[in-house]
């Protein structure tokens, strides 16, 4: 969990970050249902899957959870799910002063409270990344959208405290939001999504994500899915599931491993294990 974030119930009682898993868990089984019911793939990816495959829990220091889904069961999901009492879905487009690229199903008694972004508080949730498709995963096809965002995040999402003891990172935020920050975020938002929407082949992207160019594989990797055990229950993953990457936050992309499909979801764990038991144990700060 990140140093800054807060976490509380709408009584604003505090949560520890146990706690907040828990409640994360129960907002992936009701996306976990609701997909089931309309048919719609998603797949678990960083952090909760490499807590999944190495230990079938969250790892220790991890706040959220991340699925990703292929553009046309993103759209779908999008248009077939209702807010409820219990969970809210929050998008650019149909929620106010959410600046965010990826969607989010939320817990609605909670608050998540990041003081680094400029959105309005939300509940404890799911990330829910979106995979499109490219030509290649040459980074000179991935750079023009990884640019808009990367402009986009310092101009419309960042806020000082995301830059402060940069004074390179500082400088670029102010300018940036003093100049591209003027305008709309939904409208600029707008226009990344039809780009990354634009492309074609047999490659997919998750263009928001925090890796940028590395979270891009062959689309045979999201052809189907296999469960992996998260908290005593199952969830779909990738059939070809390698998680690397990490930082001293404890954070993972998805991307890297064989192209070749496993026969069965052992085959798939034996081959990512070697990865995810290299983690370390305890968060580092």
């Amino acid at each position: 969990m990140g140093a800054l974030v807060q976490m509380q119930n709408v009584s604003e009682q505090p949560l520890d970050l146990q706690q907040a898993q828990t409640i994360a868990l129960g907002v992936l089984e009701e996306l976990d249902s609701f997909c089931k019911e309309h048919a719609i793939q998603y797949f678990l990816i960083g952090g909760a899957l490499i807590g999944a495959l190495r230990s079938g829990a969250l790892v220790p220091w991890d706040d959220d959870i991340d699925v990703a889904m292929k553009r046309q069961d993103f759209e779908h999901f999008l248009s077939l799910y209702q807010d409820n009492a219990s969970f809210r879905l929050y998008t650019y487009n149909r929620c106010d002063n959410y600046r965010h690229g990826m969607a989010k199903l939320a817990d609605n008694s909670t608050l998540f409270i990041e003081p680094t972004v400029r959105d309005d508080p939300y509940g404890v949730f799911v990330d829910i990344f979106v995979l499109d498709e490219v030509s290649s995963d040459n980074y000179k096809t991935l750079k023009p959208v990884l640019n808009k965002i990367k402009m986009y995040n310092y101009a419309f999402v960042i806020n000082r405290n995301a830059t402060e003891g940069n004074l390179l990172k500082s400088a670029v935020r102010v300018c940036l939001s003093a100049t591209k920050g003027r305008g709309s975020y939904a409208k600029t938002l707008g226009k990344i999504e039809r780009a990354a929407k634009s492309g074609n082949g047999n490659y997919l992207v998750n263009y928001w994500g925090a890796w940028g160019a590395r979270e891009c594989g062959p689309a045979e990797w999201f052809a189907d899915s296999i469960p992996v055990m998260l908290n005593k229950k199952e969830a779909p993953t990738a059939f070809c599931v390698v998680a690397v990457g990490t930082t001293t936050r404890g954070t993972a992309a998805f991307r890297t491993g064989t192209t070749t499909r496993p026969t069965t979801a052992t085959t798939t764990l034996v081959c990512a294990l070697p990865y995810s038991s290299a983690l370390p144990k305890e968060r580092k700060n």
